[in-house]
């Protein structure tokens, strides 16, 4: 690897060599390429959907939709899996969007990675909430317990609290 070169970026800006492509998000829709094989290597969902199905027959320019993630976390999952082993989250929030991807497409190394990220780094009652029930990670209970017993009362009161189930 060339000095500064991070890694990634080769196959990154080579996107001759890339042959699927996906349109990921919701409201914020990006068209993203990558290369087929480094999908199939870390996800059996990908290798099953890309390589293993009647998908390996379509057009390679069509777009396979993804619209229950956001780009930006797409882009992260493609940064580990072209080499990139030091990713870097904004936030709890974007750690557990990822969690959310990476577990769909079952993913486990990269599930491991956003684990020890969101152990870290969920120190919000409301975070820790959020990652037990609805990243089902059972991890973080023990610990939202005790939280959640030596603050209670100025948890309830929290404007974060009357939000939860708006979230």
């Amino acid at each position: 690897m060339a000095e500064g070169e991070v890694p990634g970026d080769y196959i990154i800006t080579r996107r001759d060599l890339h042959d699927v492509f996906f349109l990921v998000g919701s409201e914020k829709k990006e068209k993203i390429s990558t290369i087929k094989c480094y999908l199939a290597n870390y996800s059996p969902v990908f290798r099953s959907m890309l390589l293993e199905t009647n998908m390996k027959e379509r057009n390679s320019e069509e777009l396979i939709k993804i619209p229950n993630h956001e780009p930006d976390v797409f882009n992260l999952m493609l940064s580990y899996v072209y080499g990139d082993q030091n990713l870097k989250f904004v936030d709890a929030a974007q750690a557990m969007r990822f969690h959310a991807l990476v577990d769909q497409y079952l993913m486990t190394k990269l599930k491991a990675v956003s684990l020890y990220y969101l152990m870290k780094n969920c120190l919000n009652i409301c975070d820790m909430l959020t990652c037990i029930v609805i990243l089902d990670i059972k991890e973080l209970r023990n610990r939202a317990l005790l939280t959640l017993h030596a603050k209670s009362i100025s948890f309830l009161e929290s404007e974060e609290f009357k939000l939860l189930d708006v979230r």
